[in-house]
């Protein structure tokens, strides 16, 4: 009997109904997949404009009322007249003859010199001017009547008398001539100024200038100067450039 059970138990045990996992739907991927939330990249954040340093402004200046000595230490110094100060003089006077006739030919915009100088060589050419006659200048004679010198030995400015001819070039006329002093200035020696013998001055040049004056026009250039050596922490130094000049 018991083995009757016991191969019923086996039989029953044997014919149980299985599951199979084959037949039960497969879950989707969705559904047993970790949803991952995207990752969002943070913009790169713009570097920061920094703001423009201030400048330091110009110091407040006041001239005194009382008189007050003025030195310099670097003083312009007499020189020697050789050969070679001549001949660069003579140069000076050649280029400065030739752009006069490069002007009046038409061949240059502007003459080689400025100021109240400029406008009395202009004139001169007007009043001198010929219908029909083409002129050169010509360099007669030149002496140096003085040269001074930089501290540093570089030219100063060189004073010569010249006598100079304006030579019709087909020879029909008559030369013009004219005797009278330049200034040559710079390194290079060029012409700058002439002396007027009418009024007893140089063209350019200027007499001494009211006191007044001098204290009302020098407070700007002096604060100028003055901010332009100066900085400060925080401060942009103060840039500029030099037109530059001779020597």
């Amino acid at each position: 009997m018991k083995r009757i059970l016991l191969s019923l138990l086996l039989v029953a045990t044997g014919c149980a109904p299985v599951t199979s996992d084959q037949n039960s739907p497969s879950p989707r991927a969705s559904e047993t997949a970790t949803q991952t939330a995207p990752t969002e990249v943070p913009l790169p954040t713009p570097a920061a404009t920094p703001a423009p340093m201030a400048e330091m402004p110009p110091p407040e200046i006041s001239v005194a009322a009382g008189a007050f000595g003025i030195q310099t230490t670097l003083r312009l110094k007499m020189a020697v007249v050789d050969d070679a100060v001549v001949q660069a003089a003579r140069q000076g006077v050649q280029s400065y003859l030739q752009g006069i006739d490069m002007y009046r030919a038409g061949q240059s915009p502007v003459l080689p010199i400025t100021g109240a100088f400029r406008d009395a060589v202009a004139a001169a050419l007007t009043a001198s001017a010929t219908l029909g006659v083409t002129r050169q200048f010509l360099l007669l004679s030149l002496r140096v009547d003085r040269h001074l010198q930089k501290p540093w030995g570089t030219h100063a400015y060189a004073d010569v008398t010249v006598t100079i001819a304006d030579r019709a070039i087909d020879g029909k006329s008559p030369d013009q001539i004219e005797t009278g002093q330049l200034r040559l200035t710079g390194d290079r020696m060029r012409v700058t100024d002439a002396w007027d013998a009418d009024h007893a001055r140089w063209f350019n040049g200027f007499g001494p200038l009211p006191l007044d004056q001098v204290r009302t026009e020098i407070v700007n250039p002096l604060g100028e100067y003055l901010r332009a050596e100066s900085w400060a922490p925080l401060l942009a130094p103060r840039a500029w450039a030099s037109g530059g000049s001779d020597g």
